[in-house]
């Protein structure tokens, strides 16, 4: 019985890594957020919880908001970098929007035109386009985060993709590089064209 060697949950590729030993490891990951802190990202040092096989380390975060009438709307994105099962190490990373007590992984218009009307005094009609407005701003706020981030990550990793997942668990990869393996990687469902 076989698996893959690294989770990636929301990356466009496997952001990866080799690791012989612990230096190279602290070595990669202190160059990424060197890079990141050049880009305005802020340093983390956490763990996150829950993924047994897969142990996860928050390395850096950045946060953008806006304002509407009052009340503040923010995106933030957090760099996660997780150990392989068998080798090597992948940068992953969490996108999470705020906006009044809510904090989720979606946006909800309603939801912020609700709480605009409601606890900002803000008449119905407005605060629907306020609403729209705000959502229509994190996304595009999200998307940017995101972007700034991988293209520090594909500078300092190796991008993969996955070319072959079979039913034991067993998964093969190759570098993203390649469109050999982009096409295997959109042929067998791993990956949108």
């Amino acid at each position: 019985m076989g698996t893959g060697n690294f989770y990636n949950k929301n990356a466009s590729r496997i952001f990866a890594f080799e690791t012989e030993e612990e230096f190279d490891y602290e070595d990669n990951v202190d160059n990424i957020r060197y890079a990141l802190k050049e880009k305005g990202f802020d340093e983390e040092d956490s763990y996150e919880n829950g993924l047994r096989y897969f142990s996860g380390r928050y390395i850096a975060s950045k946060t953008v908001s806006k304002d509407y009438h009052g009340m503040e709307v923010s995106a933030t994105i957090k760099a996660i970098c997780r150990s392989g099962y068998y080798s090597g190490a992948n940068v992953d990373w969490e996108l999470e929007y705020q906006y009044e007590s809510q904090n989720t992984d979606e946006v909800n218009a309603d939801y912020i035109a609700e709480e605009l009307e409601r606890y900002y005094d803000v008449k119905r009609g407005m605060a629907f386009i306020q609403g729209k407005n705000a959502a229509k701003w994190l996304e595009k706020a999200g998307q940017a985060l995101v972007d700034e981030l991988e293209a520090v990550l594909e500078a300092y990793t190796t991008p993969l993709v996955v070319t072959a997942r079979f039913s034991n668990g067993e998964t093969w990869y190759g570098e993203a590089s390649d469109k050999r393996s982009l096409l295997k990687s959109v042929v067998n469902g791993e990956m949108e064209g």
